[in-house]
This record gives structure tokens, C-alpha cells and sequence, in this order.
């Protein structure tokens, strides 16, 4: 008896068309449901990858903002401190000046006050300086000048460097 070869088809020895086409159709219908099935995976996972970058944008958002927030306050902090450093720096241009008026030298000053002799030196002149300016003509009054104002108040006139590098405000000296 010869056999039917199998060349490679799918038919089956005795099936009709309409057998055939049925079982074509069911094969259709499962890679279908499979391509629905992976079509809806892929929608999750593309919604959730959507939801994901718009998190991740908003926490961005936020750390920029709070970093602004934060280096504004750093800002603030410092001026601060800068003003708080000037006026106790102040203070202490007064006590070296008082010390000088109670007939120290400036090198005596200098070494009392453990303070390198050109600064102390600088201060005195500069105290000086602000003492002949200031003197009143008869019978006029000048008011009190404020001893050392806010660097957003003062034009420029104390800079961070100045304060650092001890160049002192002196009481009672509005400019330089």
C-alpha cells in the first residue's frame, strides 16, 4: 500500500477544505488572541513607562525648586553673618582706637590686641581720618551716622573681601 506523503502540509490524510479551513481559522484566532493579549502587555507597560517619566519630571521639579530655595537661604545666611562679622569687627575698631586714645602706641596695640601692625595702623589712620571729618561747625548738629549699614544699604562701600581682609568700618564713618 503507498502511504500519502506529508510533503510538509499541515492537512490531514481524508480532511475536506472546510476541515482545513476550520483548523486555519482556530490557529488565526490564537496567534490573534495572542497578538491582543501582548497589544494589551504593551499598553500597560507603555502607560506605566508614561506615568514613570512624568513622576520622575515632577521630582526634578521639586529638588530644583527646593535647591533654589535653599541656595537663597544660603544667600540670606551669609549676608547676614557678613553684616553681624562687620558690626562685632566695628567693636572692635573702637576698642583698638579707645586703647590707642588711652595713650597706647600702635605698635602697643598691636601686640595687645595680637592684631598684625599695618592693620591696626590702617584702623587708627582710618579713625582718624573719620574724626577730623566729622567735626562739627559751630552751632551746627550733624546726626549720628549709623556705625556700619547692611551691605544692600551701604553702595558697595564694606565688601566681603574688605571685612575678611580687616579693612574695619570705624563707628560714627558712613563712607570711605
Amino acid at each position: 500500500m503507498t502511504e500519502a506523503k506529508d510533503n510538509g502540509r499541515r492537512g490531514r490524510r481524508g480532511d475536506t477544505s472546510a476541515d482545513h479551513l476550520q483548523r486555519l481559522r482556530a490557529n488565526k484566532a490564537k496567534l490573534d488572541a495572542d497578538k491582543v493579549e501582548r497589544e494589551q502587555r504593551e499598553e500597560a507597560a507603555m502607560a506605566k513607562l508614561a506615568e514613570s517619566w512624568s513622576r520622575i519630571e515632577s521630582l526634578e521639579n521639586d529638588g530644583e525648586k527646593r535647591v533654589a530655595e535653599l541656595q537663597a537661604q544660603i544667600k540670606q545666611v551669609r549676608a547676614e553673618s557678613v553684616v553681624r562679622v562687620e558690626r562685632i569687627r566695628a567693636e572692635q575698631a573702637a576698642a583698638l582706637v579707645e586703647l590707642h586714645k588711652a595713650g597706647r602706641t600702635a605698635d602697643e596695640v598691636a601686640v595687645l590686641a595680637e592684631l598684625p601692625k599695618d592693620r591696626v595702623r590702617r584702623i587708627l589712620r582710618s579713625a582718624a581720618k573719620s574724626d577730623s571729618s566729622s567735626e562739627q561747625v559751630v552751632g551746627e548738629k550733624r546726626p549720628p551716622a549709623p556705625a556700619v549699614e547692611p551691605p544692600e544699604r551701604n553702595n558697595g562701600r564694606t565688601t566681603v573681601e574688605e571685612a575678611s581682609a580687616g579693612l574695619l568700618p570705624v563707628p560714627g564713618r558712613v563712607g570711605r
